[in-house]
């Protein structure tokens, strides 16, 4: 959904995929393959395709992502437009080190840049956030 008339920068919505390397523990045996923007999962016979705007391989680091996802998003949200991310995938995947890092590691995750570079701008006078975790049923 093209929103050029709203003032946006880009597409209102919008789906990226990363992907994490494997867990030492995990068998070496993949069944995940990455072609450019696309995830192709094998499943015997069968494989799935997805398509999404961006995917970042296990290589890639929080920064990227938030370079890439959230800055927009940002830029956005400074025009005074609202903004929603959300991560959501299977437990272990990932989405709780993209989002939050890992501190004890020094590793700083998107939703933290967001709101230091939010921070940081002198043309913003007040700042809400909203998080909510949902897991199973449970809200």
């Amino acid at each position: 959904m093209s929103s050029k008339k709203s003032g946006r920068s880009k597409d209102s919505l919008q789906i990226y995929a990363r992907v994490r390397g494997l867990m030492p523990w995990e068998p070496k045996k993949v069944s995940l393959k990455v072609v450019g923007n696309t995830v192709q999962n094998k499943a015997g016979k069968i494989v799935n395709s997805y398509d999404f705007k961006r995917v970042f391989k296990p290589e890639s680091t929080n920064e990227q992502c938030f370079k890439i996802i959230a800055m927009p998003m940002i830029s956005n949200v400074l025009k005074g437009f609202n903004a929603v991310l959300i991560a959501y995938g299977q437990t272990g995947s990932g989405k709780t080190y993209t989002m939050l890092g890992k501190p004890k590691l020094g590793i700083v995750g998107v939703l933290p840049r967001m709101l230091e570079y939010m921070v940081k701008q002198k043309a913003v006078k007040r700042v809400e956030l909203s998080a909510v975790e949902a897991f199973g049923h449970h809200v």
